[in-house]
């Protein structure tokens, strides 16, 4: 057990598992089993906030730039509490418990700054990693797009439970990314393989987008918003699966 003293009481935690390399096909297909049990209403809430997303592209059209930005932080922090809503739905599921639209927003209630703050990091960490393979442009195409799976890891590895550790254990938001870099050390090769199928469904999305074009609203409603669902759903199963009983010990 590691042990940790914030203030005048102890706080246990839980180890993280070893899982195999398979627990990234796990994570994925585990998530799948959570999706189909509301499947329209998952969809309903990605497409919902897609329409948000461009009805506030609007703004850009006005060339503000200082308004523009803003509009693009403050829609980043909604979609990173929705993601936090996300994970207390899907606990919800999990528990047996029925699914409920306002639950995605049950984040806004008292961990909103701790997204805020989490988001902030996010984009701190993503400039500084990019920075970092810069040179892998100058060395040809395929250099590049190697520099952008190995972002892709970095990020993970700091990001990928933090909003679950941030809605169902409490943490802060970097006590919540030294418990994730701690979940990822142990499971390097569980991450890899999320993050490669992570990367062919991107991928794929890539290749049909340009191949079909006016079709690309179908391709929204029938292939992009169903996987991208389950995609949101595989960090709550990788939590799950890493800390079945959370980080936190609970006495």
């Amino acid at each position: 057990m590691e042990n940790q003293i914030p203030t005048s009481q102890e706080v246990r935690y839980h180890e993280p598992k070893r899982l195999p390399a398979s627990a990234g096909i796990k994570w994925i297909t585990d998530a799948f089993g959570i999706f189909k049990l509301h499947p329209w209403k998952w969809i309903g809430v990605l497409f919902a906030y897609m329409i948000v997303g461009f009805v506030v592209s609007i703004i850009d059209l006005l060339g503000i730039n200082a308004l523009s930005s803003l509009k693009g932080i403050v829609f980043s922090w909604v979609g990173s509490c929705l993601v936090g809503g996300a994970m207390y739905v899907a606990n919800n599921i999990n528990n047996g418990k029925a699914f409920d639209v306002k639950d995605f927003f049950i984040v806004f209630l008292d961990k909103k700054m701790s997204f805020f703050i989490l988001l902030l990091l996010q984009v701190l960490f993503s400039i500084a990693v990019s920075l970092l393979i810069i040179p892998l442009y100058f060395a040809g195409h395929w250099a590049m797009m190697i520099g952008v799976v190995l972002i892709v890891i970095v990020l993970l590895s700091i990001f990928l439970l933090t909003p679950a550790l941030i809605v169902l254990d409490g943490l802060k938001p970097w006590e919540a990314i030294k418990a994730n870099v701690k979940a990822a050390m142990c499971n390097i090769p569980a991450i890899l393989v999320y993050v490669v199928g992570v990367a062919l469904y991107s991928f794929m999305w890539g290749v049909l987008g340009s191949m079909l074009g006016q079709w690309i609203i179908m391709i929204i409603l029938l292939l992009f918003l169903p996987v991208s669902a389950v995609l949101l759903l595989a960090p709550y199963i990788a939590y799950r699966n890493i800390y079945p009983n959370g980080r936190i010990v609970k006495s």
